[in-house]
């Protein structure tokens, strides 16, 4: 069953559940919760790899986008959630294709003011997609991202991950919504064809990144030279959280009250 957000939203907008189909023909599950009060703003909001929109939702929609006249549309990429697809076949082609999908879907209900809030491997393919068309998106935050296939690999399974990756065709990824699932070798392979640096050079929508001391995939001190690239970049940092710090109860007002507060204030 669909996660239910009405209670949420209350009498401020409305929810509608439904699919929309990438290029590639692969149905992607959207929650949508539009103000009653005309807009054309919404935040798109990508749970990561560890999440969908079952765990996140309810969190994101308490940040008090519908009653500031913020549509917010939260929904699974491929392998997540009520989405179509197997997560141990999931690729950043697969995720970027999701994310278009969704952005052609905004532009034709004439949504113009657009933010997009991400995390881990989704995170990098909005990156990608806010490099790629440079002003499509306006707002940007960015949560834990893994940029780096190689590093994931390394920091997981040591110095031979990647050779253990290829030769066994996937490696475990410990998550809160799946347990521990099989990230299939196609995940780095694909990576290889984008030069992320180049897309982070041109992404000109003001950004939060948001960078754990702790984090257990990938390495701050990469990600924050990654983010430096971003000509707009806030960087939050939270020294003491790991990668899935945001699941955690304790972690949940400050990191969501910052969110909150970036978009409310940038969207524009």
């Amino acid at each position: 069953m669909i996660y239910d957000i009405s209670k949420i939203v209350g009498d401020s907008g409305e929810v509608q559940n439904y699919f929309v189909t990438d290029k590639d023909g692969f149905k992607i599950s959207l929650t949508f919760a539009i103000p009653y009060k005309p807009t054309d703003k919404v935040v798109i909001v990508m749970p990561g790899t560890g999440a969908n929109k079952e765990d996140s939702s309810k969190n994101l929609m308490a940040l008090g986008f519908i009653k500031n006249k913020i549509a917010v549309l939260v929904f699974d990429a491929y392998g997540h959630g009520q989405s179509e697809g197997k997560l141990s076949d999931l690729t950043t082609t697969k995720i970027v294709s999701g994310l278009e999908a969704v952005l052609e879907h905004l532009k034709s209900k004439g949504f113009k003011k657009i933010g997009l809030c991400a995390s881990s491997w989704p995170a990098l393919g909005a990156a990608i997609v806010a490099g790629k068309n440079p002003g499509i998106i306006n707002l940007l935050v960015l949560q834990t991202m893994i940029f780096d296939n190689k590093d994931y690999a390394i920091m997981t399974h040591g110095e031979n991950g990647l050779s253990l990756w290829k030769s066994q065709g996937y490696l475990f990824f410990d998550s809160t919504s799946y347990g521990k699932t099989k990230m299939g070798y196609g995940l780095y392979a694909d990576s290889l064809q984008y030069n992320n640096r180049k897309y982070f050079e041109r992404i000109r929508s003001k950004t939060l990144a948001i960078v754990t001391g702790k984090d257990q995939y990938l390495y701050p001190a990469k990600l924050r030279e990654v983010y430096h690239l971003i000509p707009e970049c806030e960087i939050a940092e939270f020294p003491e959280k790991d990668h899935l710090f945001h699941l955690k109860p304790e972690s949940k007002p400050k990191l969501f009250e910052m969110i909150s507060r970036f978009i409310i204030s940038n969207l524009k």
